[in-house]
């Protein structure tokens, strides 16, 4: 059985290793397991943060979506829980494309409808 340890991150960390700029337009290109975004929509990354996983680092997004009083993360892939001291929803990066070329959305869409 995995024992949680919950963490509290407080405000962003530079993200030299996020992926896109802030205020960038990403599509989603996986829904959200708790349906906070979903796969086909628009976004615009406000802020990033690096955070350290049990699984790795990960860079999360803040694209405006507001949370609830006490809004928890889980990590799918470790289960590292953690408390962000944010109204926002932080998002890992990996639901996330960059708008681009239309050619390029279309195959990165259609390699991800395949999985």
């Amino acid at each position: 059985m995995i024992k949680f340890r919950w963490t509290k991150v407080v405000g962003s960390i530079p993200t030299p290793w996020a992926k896109f700029n802030h205020m960038k337009e990403v599509i989603c290109i996986k829904s959200h397991s708790q349906g906070v975004v979903k796969k086909g929509n628009i976004y615009q990354v406000l802020t990033s943060m690096n955070v350290e996983c049990k699984c790795g680092p990960k860079v999360l997004y803040n694209v405006g979506i507001v949370a609830p009083p006490g809004a928890r993360s889980v990590c799918k892939h470790c289960g590292t829980k953690r408390v962000f001291d944010s109204p926002m929803y932080w998002i890992d990066s990996k639901l996330f494309a960059e708008l681009g070329d239309i050619s390029e959305l279309t195959e990165i869409l259609n390699q991800k409808i395949n999985q």
